[in-house]
Protein backbone atom coordinates (compact mmCIF):
# COMPACT_ATOMS: atom_id res chain seq x y z
CA UNK A 1 0.00 0.00 0.00
CA UNK A 2 1.36 3.30 -1.26
CA UNK A 3 1.29 5.85 1.74
CA UNK A 4 0.57 9.39 1.65
CA UNK A 5 3.71 11.75 1.48
CA UNK A 6 1.89 14.30 4.11
CA UNK A 7 1.59 11.36 6.64
CA UNK A 8 3.36 11.90 9.34
CA UNK A 9 3.67 9.27 12.51
CA UNK A 10 1.57 9.99 15.78
CA UNK A 11 3.37 11.51 18.07
CA UNK A 12 1.09 11.85 20.92
CA UNK A 13 -2.78 11.52 20.49
CA UNK A 14 -2.57 11.44 24.60
CA UNK A 15 -1.67 15.45 25.01
CA UNK A 16 -3.90 16.82 22.75
CA UNK A 17 -4.12 20.80 23.20
CA UNK A 18 -7.93 21.50 22.94
CA UNK A 19 -8.26 23.46 19.63
CA UNK A 20 -10.99 25.86 18.22
CA UNK A 21 -11.68 23.29 15.78
CA UNK A 22 -11.71 19.96 14.62
CA UNK A 23 -8.75 19.22 12.93
CA UNK A 24 -7.93 16.00 10.59
CA UNK A 25 -5.20 14.22 9.44
CA UNK A 26 -3.86 11.14 7.89
CA UNK A 27 -1.29 9.98 10.58
CA UNK A 28 1.15 6.45 10.71
CA UNK A 29 -0.74 4.70 13.31
CA UNK A 30 1.82 2.41 14.70
CA UNK A 31 0.71 -1.36 16.93
CA UNK A 32 2.42 -0.03 19.86
CA UNK A 33 0.90 3.47 20.04
CA UNK A 34 -2.61 2.00 19.28
CA UNK A 35 -1.90 0.18 22.36
CA UNK A 36 -1.38 3.38 24.14
CA UNK A 37 -4.54 4.82 23.26
CA UNK A 38 -6.57 1.77 24.31
CA UNK A 39 -5.07 1.73 27.30
CA UNK A 40 -5.03 5.13 28.60
CA UNK A 41 -7.51 7.06 26.86
CA UNK A 42 -10.86 4.62 25.80
CA UNK A 43 -12.51 5.59 28.41
CA UNK A 44 -16.49 4.57 28.37
CA UNK A 45 -16.40 3.00 24.62
CA UNK A 46 -18.52 -0.29 23.96
CA UNK A 47 -16.86 -3.64 24.20
CA UNK A 48 -15.07 -5.26 21.39
CA UNK A 49 -17.30 -6.76 19.00
CA UNK A 50 -15.56 -10.33 17.67
CA UNK A 51 -17.13 -9.84 14.21
CA UNK A 52 -16.04 -6.39 13.77
CA UNK A 53 -12.29 -7.20 14.85
CA UNK A 54 -12.32 -10.09 13.06
CA UNK A 55 -13.15 -7.95 9.60
CA UNK A 56 -10.86 -5.55 10.11
CA UNK A 57 -7.71 -7.67 10.92
CA UNK A 58 -8.25 -9.00 7.77
CA UNK A 59 -8.27 -6.02 6.11
CA UNK A 60 -5.00 -5.42 7.20
CA UNK A 61 -3.62 -8.85 6.67
CA UNK A 62 -4.79 -8.67 3.38
CA UNK A 63 -3.23 -5.59 2.45
CA UNK A 64 -7.18 -4.41 1.54
CA UNK A 65 -6.88 -1.81 4.53
CA UNK A 66 -7.49 1.68 3.28
CA UNK A 67 -7.39 5.30 4.31
CA UNK A 68 -11.32 6.27 4.34
CA UNK A 69 -13.48 9.12 6.03
CA UNK A 70 -13.46 6.13 9.10
CA UNK A 71 -10.76 6.62 11.49
CA UNK A 72 -10.32 7.18 15.01
CA UNK A 73 -11.72 10.55 16.94
CA UNK A 74 -10.70 11.65 20.16
CA UNK A 75 -12.32 14.57 22.14
CA UNK A 76 -10.92 17.75 23.32
CA UNK A 77 -9.43 16.33 25.97
CA UNK A 78 -8.00 13.57 24.12
CA UNK A 79 -10.68 10.97 25.25
CA UNK A 80 -10.83 8.17 22.38
CA UNK A 81 -14.42 8.65 21.09
CA UNK A 82 -14.82 6.33 17.67
CA UNK A 83 -12.67 3.99 16.24
CA UNK A 84 -11.60 1.41 19.13
CA UNK A 85 -11.84 -1.44 16.85
CA UNK A 86 -9.27 -0.37 14.62
CA UNK A 87 -6.82 0.09 17.25
CA UNK A 88 -7.55 -2.78 18.61
CA UNK A 89 -7.38 -4.83 15.10
CA UNK A 90 -4.00 -3.06 14.80
CA UNK A 91 -2.51 -3.99 17.74
CA UNK A 92 -3.91 -7.78 17.18
CA UNK A 93 -1.95 -7.54 13.44
CA UNK A 94 1.20 -6.05 14.88
CA UNK A 95 1.24 -4.20 11.59
CA UNK A 96 1.74 -0.29 11.08
CA UNK A 97 -1.12 1.10 8.67
CA UNK A 98 -2.08 4.58 7.73
CA UNK A 99 -5.36 5.84 9.36
CA UNK A 100 -7.21 9.50 9.33
CA UNK A 101 -7.27 10.68 12.91
CA UNK A 102 -9.74 13.81 14.13
CA UNK A 103 -9.01 15.92 17.16
CA UNK A 104 -11.12 17.96 19.25
CA UNK A 105 -14.49 16.13 18.40
CA UNK A 106 -17.80 16.68 19.70
CA UNK A 107 -18.80 13.59 21.66
CA UNK A 108 -22.09 12.85 20.25
CA UNK A 109 -20.92 12.24 17.46
CA UNK A 110 -21.67 8.86 18.10
CA UNK A 111 -24.96 9.60 16.31
CA UNK A 112 -23.64 10.58 12.91
CA UNK A 113 -20.27 8.36 12.07
CA UNK A 114 -20.43 5.00 10.54
CA UNK A 115 -18.35 3.15 12.70
CA UNK A 116 -19.28 -0.50 10.71
CA UNK A 117 -21.41 -1.39 14.28
CA UNK A 118 -23.78 0.34 15.18
CA UNK A 119 -23.81 2.56 18.28
CA UNK A 120 -26.97 2.41 20.46
CA UNK A 121 -28.43 5.60 22.76
CA UNK A 122 -26.67 3.62 25.74
CA UNK A 123 -23.08 3.81 23.96
CA UNK A 124 -23.88 7.62 23.50
CA UNK A 125 -24.80 7.71 27.06
CA UNK A 126 -21.71 5.54 28.24
CA UNK A 127 -19.52 8.38 25.90
CA UNK A 128 -20.80 11.06 28.18
CA UNK A 129 -19.42 9.51 31.29
CA UNK A 130 -22.41 7.37 32.37
CA UNK A 131 -21.39 3.70 33.84
CA UNK A 132 -24.63 2.46 33.12
CA UNK A 133 -26.05 3.66 29.39
CA UNK A 134 -27.77 0.16 29.11
CA UNK A 135 -30.76 1.08 31.60
CA UNK A 136 -30.96 4.93 31.19
CA UNK A 137 -31.37 4.28 27.75
CA UNK A 138 -33.69 1.86 28.22
CA UNK A 139 -35.77 4.09 30.69
CA UNK A 140 -35.47 6.72 28.80
CA UNK A 141 -37.32 5.39 25.78
CA UNK A 142 -40.17 3.84 28.06
CA UNK A 143 -40.27 7.74 29.57
CA UNK A 144 -40.30 9.28 25.78
CA UNK A 145 -43.02 6.75 24.59
CA UNK A 146 -44.86 7.21 28.03
CA UNK A 147 -44.95 11.12 28.12
CA UNK A 148 -45.71 11.09 23.93
CA UNK A 149 -47.51 8.46 23.08
CA UNK A 150 -49.79 7.29 26.12
CA UNK A 151 -52.41 7.08 24.23
CA UNK A 152 -51.35 5.07 21.41
CA UNK A 153 -50.01 1.63 21.06
CA UNK A 154 -45.67 1.98 21.24
CA UNK A 155 -43.93 0.66 17.98
CA UNK A 156 -40.69 1.52 15.87
CA UNK A 157 -43.05 4.36 14.16
CA UNK A 158 -42.61 5.99 17.76
CA UNK A 159 -40.21 5.10 19.33
CA UNK A 160 -37.33 7.84 20.05
CA UNK A 161 -33.54 8.59 17.91
CA UNK A 162 -30.82 7.43 19.91
CA UNK A 163 -30.11 11.62 19.30
CA UNK A 164 -33.56 12.34 20.93
CA UNK A 165 -32.70 9.87 23.82
CA UNK A 166 -29.17 10.95 24.45
CA UNK A 167 -30.82 14.65 24.23
CA UNK A 168 -32.83 14.27 27.12
CA UNK A 169 -30.51 12.16 29.52
CA UNK A 170 -28.37 15.60 28.86
CA UNK A 171 -30.80 17.91 30.00
CA UNK A 172 -31.23 16.08 33.27
CA UNK A 173 -28.30 13.99 33.82
CA UNK A 174 -27.80 14.67 37.31
CA UNK A 175 -31.32 13.66 38.04
CA UNK A 176 -31.45 10.28 36.48
CA UNK A 177 -27.74 9.16 37.62
CA UNK A 178 -29.05 10.07 41.16
CA UNK A 179 -32.24 8.32 40.73
CA UNK A 180 -30.33 5.19 39.44
CA UNK A 181 -27.78 5.38 42.24
CA UNK A 182 -30.32 4.70 44.78
CA UNK A 183 -33.02 2.61 42.65
CA UNK A 184 -29.69 0.44 42.59
CA UNK A 185 -29.45 -0.55 45.59
CA UNK A 186 -33.25 -1.09 46.65
CA UNK A 187 -33.41 -3.38 43.40
CA UNK A 188 -30.91 -5.52 45.15
CA UNK A 189 -33.56 -6.46 47.78
CA UNK A 190 -36.14 -7.35 45.32
CA UNK A 191 -35.06 -7.78 42.04
CA UNK A 192 -38.47 -8.87 40.26
CA UNK A 193 -38.47 -5.40 38.17
CA UNK A 194 -36.49 -4.26 35.39
CA UNK A 195 -34.24 -1.53 37.13
CA UNK A 196 -35.30 0.15 33.59
CA UNK A 197 -39.23 0.81 34.00
CA UNK A 198 -38.13 1.62 37.93
CA UNK A 199 -36.04 4.44 36.35
CA UNK A 200 -38.44 5.59 34.17
CA UNK A 201 -41.53 5.49 36.83
CA UNK A 202 -39.50 7.64 39.11
CA UNK A 203 -38.62 10.12 36.75
CA UNK A 204 -42.50 10.30 35.90
CA UNK A 205 -43.49 10.83 39.60
CA UNK A 206 -40.88 13.58 40.10
CA UNK A 207 -43.01 15.37 37.13
CA UNK A 208 -46.05 15.37 38.97
CA UNK A 209 -44.85 16.79 41.91
CA UNK A 210 -43.95 14.23 44.31
CA UNK A 211 -40.77 14.68 46.42
CA UNK A 212 -38.02 12.06 45.83
CA UNK A 213 -38.50 11.29 49.86
CA UNK A 214 -41.84 10.13 48.95
CA UNK A 215 -40.83 8.28 45.95
CA UNK A 216 -38.05 6.22 48.20
CA UNK A 217 -41.17 5.55 51.36
CA UNK A 218 -42.90 3.90 48.05
CA UNK A 219 -40.17 2.29 46.79
CA UNK A 220 -38.92 0.46 50.10
CA UNK A 221 -42.68 -0.58 50.34
CA UNK A 222 -42.19 -2.65 47.26
CA UNK A 223 -38.51 -3.54 47.61
CA UNK A 224 -38.86 -4.35 51.43
CA UNK A 225 -42.25 -5.39 51.54
CA UNK A 226 -42.08 -4.84 55.53
CA UNK A 227 -45.24 -4.13 57.55
CA UNK A 228 -47.81 -4.19 54.92
CA UNK A 229 -51.38 -4.38 56.16
CA UNK A 230 -53.28 -7.23 54.27
CA UNK A 231 -55.30 -4.87 52.30
CA UNK A 232 -52.42 -3.24 50.79
CA UNK A 233 -52.41 -2.76 47.06
CA UNK A 234 -48.14 -3.00 47.23
CA UNK A 235 -48.85 -6.74 48.84
CA UNK A 236 -50.75 -7.74 46.36
CA UNK A 237 -48.55 -6.42 43.73
CA UNK A 238 -45.39 -7.86 45.09
CA UNK A 239 -46.91 -10.91 45.15
CA UNK A 240 -48.08 -11.00 41.60
CA UNK A 241 -44.23 -9.75 40.46
CA UNK A 242 -42.49 -12.51 41.94
CA UNK A 243 -44.19 -14.24 38.98
CA UNK A 244 -42.24 -14.53 36.39
CA UNK A 245 -45.08 -14.89 33.66
CA UNK A 246 -46.51 -11.45 34.97
CA UNK A 247 -43.60 -9.84 33.93
CA UNK A 248 -43.93 -11.15 30.47
CA UNK A 249 -47.28 -9.92 29.85
CA UNK A 250 -48.45 -8.05 26.90
CA UNK A 251 -46.78 -7.54 23.90
CA UNK A 252 -44.74 -4.74 25.35
CA UNK A 253 -44.05 -6.02 28.43
CA UNK A 254 -42.28 -2.55 29.78
CA UNK A 255 -45.10 -0.80 29.05
CA UNK A 256 -47.40 -3.08 30.86
CA UNK A 257 -45.05 -3.05 34.01
CA UNK A 258 -45.05 0.60 34.20
CA UNK A 259 -48.14 1.03 33.70
CA UNK A 260 -48.64 -1.15 36.82
CA UNK A 261 -46.62 0.56 38.78
CA UNK A 262 -48.11 3.70 38.23
CA UNK A 263 -52.06 2.22 39.30
CA UNK A 264 -50.28 0.85 42.37
CA UNK A 265 -48.67 3.62 43.30
CA UNK A 266 -52.00 5.31 42.91
CA UNK A 267 -53.78 3.38 45.34
CA UNK A 268 -51.09 3.17 47.23
CA UNK A 269 -50.43 7.07 48.30
CA UNK A 270 -54.71 7.08 48.18
CA UNK A 271 -54.92 4.30 50.55
CA UNK A 272 -57.31 2.40 48.72
CA UNK A 273 -57.67 -1.12 50.31
CA UNK A 274 -56.86 -3.09 47.72
CA UNK A 275 -56.68 -6.97 48.60
CA UNK A 276 -56.39 -8.19 45.39
CA UNK A 277 -54.32 -6.21 42.59
CA UNK A 278 -55.16 -6.14 39.03
CA UNK A 279 -52.91 -4.43 36.88
CA UNK A 280 -54.06 -2.72 33.90
CA UNK A 281 -54.32 -4.85 30.36
CA UNK A 282 -51.14 -4.59 28.34
CA UNK A 283 -53.35 -3.06 25.72
CA UNK A 284 -55.15 -0.21 27.85
CA UNK A 285 -54.23 3.23 27.30
CA UNK A 286 -50.66 4.66 29.93
CA UNK A 287 -52.36 6.04 33.53
CA UNK A 288 -51.74 9.24 35.04
CA UNK A 289 -49.75 9.59 38.54
CA UNK A 290 -51.61 10.80 41.13
CA UNK A 291 -50.74 14.53 42.34
CA UNK A 292 -49.69 14.63 45.44
CA UNK A 293 -51.84 17.11 47.57
CA UNK A 294 -48.41 18.17 49.40
CA UNK A 295 -44.86 17.94 48.67
CA UNK A 296 -42.03 16.97 51.11
CA UNK A 297 -38.62 18.58 50.51
CA UNK A 298 -36.74 16.88 48.08
CA UNK A 299 -33.48 15.48 48.71
CA UNK A 300 -32.17 16.57 44.74
CA UNK A 301 -33.41 19.89 45.43
CA UNK A 302 -31.47 20.02 48.38
CA UNK A 303 -28.53 19.31 46.38
CA UNK A 304 -28.98 21.44 43.84
CA UNK A 305 -29.67 24.78 45.71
Amino acid sequence: MTVPKESKPLTNPIGLIPMNKPEFKVMQMTPEKAKQILVAKNRNNRSIRPSNLKRLTSAIENGEWKITNQGIAFDSEGNLIDGQHRLAAILQTGKTVPILVGTNMDPRIFDCVDTGTARTAGDGIDILGSNHGKTIAAAIKTYYLYTKWPKRPWSSTVTPTSAQIVKIYEDRKDTFEAVLSVLSKKHKNFRCFPKSVGLCFTMICLDAGWSDIQIWEFWDAVTLGANLTPDSAVLSFRNQLNNVEYRKRGWYASRFILNAFIVCFNKHVQNIPTIRFIAPRPDTDMYKIQKPEHKETSILEVIKA
